[in-house]
């Protein structure tokens, strides 16, 4: 799974890493949820979010269905409660019910050093924010006990760091499955 906050290359991590490994991957449900409201920060009443993480969740299941060894998910529930919180001031216990439940192999989290787009439905580009935001992030997934890998750098450093980390977590599975312990 591949988390950070807004515009820090989750989805572009995502798509590439499914391309390269041929398989699946799982689009950020709340961002198609945005796009069909018309944005995040002002449209989105408290209801919207364990709808988005039920969503997600569904479409995680689906893909898993389709995918080829590797699936890619792109944001989960712990994100989902994050911005809960930043745009409603709300949080929801079923999102960290949901967020209990998830059990991901890998946790890439992205870090905001990469140039913030503004694609009409972000908001958080001032760099303090980001930082603060990323923080705030970084502090959730502490508190849960997320074990994460960081990653740093341009768009080919982030895909080639998280290459490396797929490739290992391959070697170890395969390597488990050889001595019978998968």
């Amino acid at each position: 799974v591949v988390v950070g906050t807004e515009s820090c290359g989750k989805s572009t991590l995502t798509r590439y890493l499914a391309k390269i490994y041929n398989t699946m991957f799982v689009e950020e449900y709340g961002r198609t949820i945005c796009e069909e409201v018309g944005g995040c920060d002002t449209i989105l009443t408290p209801e919207y979010f364990p709808h988005i993480a039920y969503g997600h969740k569904m479409e995680e299941y689906k893909a898993l269905q389709q995918a080829n060894k590797l699936l890619f998910i792109d944001t989960e529930a712990i994100v989902t409660q994050f911005y809960s919180e930043l745009y409603t001031g709300q949080t929801f216990p079923v999102l960290d019910q949901i967020a209990k439940e998830q059990a991901y192999d890998l946790w890439l989290l992205m870090e905001p050093d990469v140039a913030w787009v503004d694609d009409g439905l972000r908001v958080h580009g001032e760099e303090q924010v980001r930082l603060h935001n990323h923080e705030k992030l970084r502090q959730m997934l502490d508190e849960r006990g997320i074990t994460y890998v960081t990653l740093r750098g341009n768009y080919a450093e982030r895909l080639q760091g998280a290459m490396q980390h797929v490739d290992q977590l391959l070697k170890t599975t395969s390597q488990r499955a050889e001595i019978g312990l998968d």
